[in-house]
């Protein structure tokens, strides 16, 4: 993995991915910025408070028209845990 400015990707963990179930993607560097975003198949996931906290949930109805807008090929959100991991987890109808 190249390093871009400060944000510099090192390695990556998890499984086989099957069709239809649910992927978790583990990114390990430095320097994730807050401000950072995850794309699959060129459709941004979600950002998460915790994805370990699933009653933590955003009651506006900002994030209701964002996923009505989005494709829905893929479902998932993403976690910032600090500026040296983000963990990723999401669902690919069609792989």
């Amino acid at each position: 993995m190249r390093e871009i400015g400060n944000f510099s990707p090192r390695r990556s963990n998890t499984r086989v991915w099957e069709k239809g179930k649910r992927v978790v993607l583990t990114i390990y560097g430095r320097g994730f910025t807050s401000q950072i975003g995850i794309l699959v198949n060129g459709v941004p996931l979600r950002q998460s408070l915790g994805l370990a906290q699933p009653f933590i949930v955003d009651d506006g109805k900002t994030q209701e028209k964002l996923d009505k807008d989005l494709k829905k090929e893929v479902d998932g959100t993403f976690e910032r845990v600090d500026s040296n991991q983000l963990v990723a987890s999401f669902r690919l109808d069609d792989i």
